[in-house]
């Protein structure tokens, strides 16, 4: 989309406590979600406004027939408008 960046954010795999403290090890396969929560989506969207991201989001939706069950909006008031 013009003007906005899109990340599928949904192949982040997060560490267990002991690996994010340097101690890795083998994991059960068990504790892998291949369920229906794996088939969901996460992403994260840099949009001028929340109205683009909306408007995206519903663009998707009748594209692909998907649902949205969540969206939060994170306002950075760092950057300095143009």
């Amino acid at each position: 989309p013009d003007g906005m960046a899109v990340e599928d954010w949904s192949t982040l795999r997060l560490l267990c406590q002991k690996c994010s403290e340097g101690v890795p090890h083998e994991h059960k396969e068990d504790e892998i979600a291949q369920d229906e929560e794996s088939r969901k989506r996460e992403v994260a969207v840099a949009a001028g406004s929340l109205e683009e991201v909306e408007n995206l989001l519903a663009h998707w939706q009748r594209q692909g027939g998907l649902a949205i069950h969540s969206l939060e909006c994170v306002v950075d008031g760092s950057a300095s408008p143009e």
